[in-house]
């Protein structure tokens, strides 16, 4: 009879070790998922994303500042420019738009509290990740975090239109 019961309880935690493995296997897939998901959503924002960046460097080449409207409730730099920033962890162009200088993607730029993984995204839609800490050896592209291009999903559309609506106003 005492077999019997820790035989039923030896049972018990394997099926237990099972589970808890279905559910981390199942919760890594989703994630992976969640991943892919979000990257191919960006590139499919290729063409909207070269158009934005060749109409903030055609800005600047005509020495003409992008900067957001007053009122607006547009997500982006802490400069009143369209770029990114560090400091609220908002999608916007790189820093060649406040040093007029050339613009090469957009950005979710991270730091303190919020990891120091930026997000960059090309035109070419491809986002990469990058440790923004001066304390790397090798290579500072790293895989993109999915939260981070998940931002930039959820924040796109509303910077782009700014965005636009700043070229229209000219």
């Amino acid at each position: 009879m005492m077999d019997n019961i820790l035989q039923e309880r030896m049972a018990k935690i394997k099926a237990k070790a099972v589970a808890n493995e279905d559910k981390k296997r199942n919760e890594e897939e989703e994630k992976q998922r969640q991943y892919i998901v979000a990257r191919e959503s960006i590139i499919e924002l290729s063409p909207r994303i070269c158009n934005l960046l060749d109409l903030a460097n055609a800005c600047l080449e005509n020495k003409i500042v992008p900067y957001k409207r007053a009122g607006s409730n547009i997500v982006g730099g802490s400069r009143n420019f369209f770029e990114a920033d560090g400091i609220f962890h908002h999608l916007g162009f790189d820093r060649g738009i406040a040093t007029m200088g050339k613009v090469r993607q957009l950005m979710i730029i991270n730091g303190g509290w919020n990891g120091n993984i930026d997000l960059r995204v090309g035109g070419d839609g491809v986002a990469q990740g990058y440790l923004n800490s001066d304390n790397v050896s090798g290579s500072r592209y790293v895989r993109p975090r999915t939260e981070d291009m998940q931002k930039f999903l959820k924040e796109f559309d509303n910077f782009e239109k700014e965005f636009l609506s700043f070229i229209d106003s000219l």
